[in-house]
């Protein structure tokens, strides 16, 4: 396994998801991609508005983003990260 994907939004389940992808990538030299979605109103897509995200809301999915990058990288993890915008998965 070269690739694990994690989905993080700062949640206890998500930062023990990181914990076991960190075994599993240290078992097989692979490198963690972390994955945050920043929800924004389903219109948005519908209409496609220009919907400005608070800079708040962006700053916070950079920092669990990046948390999670300095737990891999104090282990020799390579870490990537992707932030996103979707919709209302509900």
């Amino acid at each position: 396994m070269r690739n694990i994907l994690v989905a993080l939004d700062g949640s206890n389940n998500s930062l023990r998801g990181l914990s076991k992808d960190i075994e599993i990538a240290k078992e097989n030299q692979s490198t963690i991609t972390g994955l945050n979605i920043i929800q924004v109103p389903l219109s948005y897509f519908v209409s496609r508005p220009k919907i400005k995200i608070p800079e708040k809301t962006v700053k916070a999915s950079k920092t669990i983003l990046a948390n999670a990058k300095n737990r891999c990288t104090k282990v020799g993890i390579s870490f990537k990260s992707q932030l996103i915008s979707g919709g209302d998965p509900g």
